[in-house]
């Protein structure tokens, strides 16, 4: 529908989850497509991005999109093949953690501190805790055990939440949601 209004080699950025760049270039054929899969911290400048396009395009362009976009949060460049797993991982992640936090703040409500200050702590801990792993490089699992002390109360925690299947739930949960992005993604012929 934009086809006869979009000048040649005018920049199409799409943000729409599950339409590849090859359905858009179905419909405009002279310029070039830059797909980005953001996710919804870019409101608070803490998002991530990923981004790719279809051709060659000139590193200016690249650059200055990677540009705008850093200005919301952080900024990936992936081949599209990986876009179905990104927004089940990045574009749906903010849910997972949201639910993450509500939990732990519930499990502190029940413990008898206060809602406003559970919420608080709960989330100021994910935040900590993410920006170790950004900022240390290091991997998850170190980080994990830095904390985990022998016969502490962090290894008594997390040997339940093993024994509940929470790493398994979230490979379950990422999965169908890679699954319903394909589903998605096939019915525009991706």
């Amino acid at each position: 529908e934009i086809s006869n209004v979009v000048p040649p080699k005018t920049v199409i950025i799409s943000i729409a989850a599950g339409i590849p760049i090859s359905y858009i270039r179905s419909y405009i054929k002279d310029s070039p497509i830059i797909r980005i899969m953001p996710n919804t911290p870019a409101m608070v400048g803490e998002g991530m991005s990923v981004i790719t396009s279809d051709q060659d395009i000139e590193p200016s362009i690249m650059s200055l999109v990677k540009d705008i976009l850093s200005s919301i949060g952080r900024v990936l460049e992936l081949k599209e093949d990986y876009f179905d797993a990104v927004t089940a991982l990045s574009g749906s992640g903010p849910a997972y953690v949201f639910l993450i936090i509500e939990a732990m703040a519930d499990a502190a409500v029940r413990m008898g501190i206060p809602r406003k200050e559970s919420i608080e702590l709960a989330a100021q801990t994910v935040r900590g805790a993410a920006s170790m792993v950004l900022e240390t490089g290091e991997h998850p699992a170190v980080l994990k055990d830095m904390v985990t002390s022998p016969k502490g109360t962090t290894v008594d925690a997390i040997y339940v939440l093993e024994e509940k299947g929470v790493r398994g739930a979230f490979f379950g949960a990422i999965e169908a949601a890679t699954i319903k992005s394909k589903k998605l993604r096939s019915s525009f012929g991706g």
